[in-house]
């Protein structure tokens, strides 16, 4: 029995878990496997953060007006082979993952207002996928995609995620 077999269009697969445990590779495996997109949310948090530090902006509401007015145009890759994220066609992919960016992520990850406007992407990803996709990160299962065929939570102990994390 092939993986097709086991799944149906457009299924949705909400994948949670803290940093380091693996759900990112865990996620872009089954998401390779299945014939599924992928699609990780945290590279948008980190896309945010990335067009905030480059604008030196601070302030939500202003955040919000910027990112609203089509100033931040983000091209985020659902292919789980294609690690590629764009802001405003600036290929960022590597950037954000840098320590520099990486400190800053939950501080505008706390601001509700980019949290309302990134989890309302985020269905909108989902909705218009137009076959089955694997989406990683936080809250997944609990706020962004309450409705998930199916919902993972991966965990690690403390040295392995020290370790994938290090």
């Amino acid at each position: 029995m092939n993986a097709s077999n086991l799944t149906r269009p457009n299924m949705v697969i909400a994948v949670d878990g803290p940093s380091g445990s693996g759900k990112s590779s865990i996620s872009k495996e089954c998401a390779n496997r299945l014939g599924f997109k992928f699609l990780d949310t945290g590279a948008m948090y980190r896309s945010v953060t990335w067009f905030c530090d480059t604008e030196n902006l601070d302030e939500e509401d202003l955040i919000i007006e910027r990112i609203n007015n089509k100033d931040f145009k983000l091209d985020i890759s659902t292919d789980p082979l294609k690690d590629q994220v764009k802001v405003n066609d600036e290929d960022v992919s590597k950037i954000i993952r840098e320590d520099e960016i990486t400190s800053k992520v939950s501080h505008f990850a706390a601001m509700s207002k980019i949290r309302q406007f990134l989890v309302s992407k985020q269905r909108e990803l989902v909705k218009t996928s137009n076959s089955g996709i694997i989406v990683e990160g936080r809250d997944i299962g609990s706020v962004v995609l309450p409705e998930a065929d199916f919902k993972i939570f991966i965990t690690a102990n403390d040295d392995v995620r020290a370790k994938r994390r290090g």
